[in-house]
């Protein structure tokens, strides 16, 4: 029995699900389910079937995968639940991919295995869901309702400009323990050496600036021919990338949240700037060809 986790937030949950969907036409048997990682306090649940109304199906044998992975997650702990995890996680030959950097590893997808074997990692590579990019972005289509009136006219706006996405990703990535994952924030010379060159391969760029920080972005971040987006806040936060995926250019934070947001601009002519280090594990092919690298420093400070 294969099992692909789904953890985190809205970014990592689309990566799992698409690696999910290329395991699945190889292994028609495999199954993902939503399992919470420590760190999903700071996000908003599963939301593949609110936005994109995914149905993770729950049937016998999704709850028999949840059961046993609940028992092999205590597997650490101390005393007598530990010792017992431990020993039936041996018996019933519980086994954990977990993923040990962004590079593509094919293996992952074309190989057999044996026992029970649960996929955990964040998947953000397009080479894994290389095959199937039509089925991704169809699959992964905003709706946005006629009679939600703010978005409908920015979308609008967006649409008209030579429209440029600048993410800005600070709030969690602020938190002592997901800096030692990620890294910490792209410094403020990575944002002008991506803006100039914006600058210098669009004609009169109009900037649209998303964070999750858009206090700190009024008092430290000043940029001419731009605005902040700051309709979309809590559960409504999903708006955001459907609206960088609206905008002709993007310039990435080093986030999965506006990897999908660029990655789901159909504009053929479009330019994306990502930061080249985008985690302590340092570059790997987590990006696309086509888009620029820029160097940048991550680092862990209020202030930039």
């Amino acid at each position: 029995m294969n099992t692909v986790l789904l953890f985190n937030g809205l970014g990592n949950q689309m990566s799992q699900y698409a690696f999910y969907l290329a395991k699945k036409n190889i292994n028609p048997d495999i199954i993902c389910m939503y399992f919470p990682s420590k760190y999903d306090d700071q996000h908003n649940g599963l939301e593949l079937n609110k936005i994109f109304n995914i149905r993770i199906r729950k049937n016998f044998k999704y709850y028999v995968s949840y059961f046993i992975y609940s028992i092999y997650s205590n597997r650490d702990t101390n005393g007598f639940k530990g010792k017992i995890s431990r020993k039936i996680s041996k018996y019933l030959n519980i086994n954990v991919i977990y993923e040990k950097s962004y590079a593509f590893d094919s293996k992952l997808l074309l190989e057999k295995t044996s026992g029970i074997m649960y996929f955990w990692g964040g998947w953000h590579n397009e080479r894994y869901f290389d095959t199937i990019k039509d089925d991704i972005s169809r699959i992964f289509s905003f709706k946005i309702h006629n009679s939600d009136n703010s978005i409908l006219k920015l979308q609008s706006e967006i649409c008209s400009k030579s429209s440029v996405s600048i993410h800005i990703r600070r709030g969690d990535y602020l938190n002592n323990n997901i800096v030692n994952v990620f890294g910490g924030i792209c410094d403020l010379d990575y944002y002008k050496r991506s803006i100039d060159y914006i600058k210098e391969n669009v004609e009169n760029p109009y900037f649209y600036i998303f964070s999750d920080d858009k206090d700190w972005i009024k008092e430290n971040f000043l940029l001419q021919n731009s605005e902040i987006v700051n309709l979309n806040l809590g559960a409504d936060s999903w708006k955001d990338m459907y609206l960088m995926s609206l905008c002709k250019h993007n310039i990435n934070a080093n986030s999965t949240f506006s990897w999908w947001g660029a990655w789901l601009n159909s504009n053929n002519n479009k330019i994306v700037v990502v930061p080249q280090k985008f985690n302590l594990h340092g570059e790997a092919d987590i990006y696309p060809k086509s888009w620029i690298k820029i160097p940048v420093s991550l680092i862990m400070k209020e202030s930039l």
